[in-house]
């Protein structure tokens, strides 16, 4: 018996349909960079230690989904492991912020 191709059993939301980013590693890397020195700004001139922590987790939170998406290439992931890559991207830094500022 010979395979037939059967569109209808294939997911919608098919990854191979996607073309990876074309943003490129370069623009990436230096919106890291910029984000790493916004943390170090954050870090020196924090007036009040709630706000910086919440932005540290914010940029800390950015960094993490711009890695993802561009050099683990998580665009051209099917959907569902997106999403619960990049929640888990966002909820870990959020909890962790809200565990340490509850602490304070």
């Amino acid at each position: 018996m010979s395979a037939v191709h059967n569109p209808s059993i294939h997911s919608i939301d098919d990854a191979s349909d996607r073309a990876p980013s074309t943003r490129g590693p370069w623009v990436v890397w230096a919106l890291l960079v910029a984000a790493t020195a916004l943390t170090s700004i954050v870090l020196k001139d924090a007036v009040e230690h709630a706000w910086a922590l919440f932005a540290l987790f914010a940029l800390a939170a950015a960094k993490v989904l711009a890695v993802l998406l561009e050099f683990v290439e998580l665009s051209v992931a099917t959907s569902s492991l997106r999403w619960a890559v990049l929640g888990w991207a966002v909820i870990v830094p959020a909890l962790l912020g809200a565990t340490i500022a509850v602490q304070r």
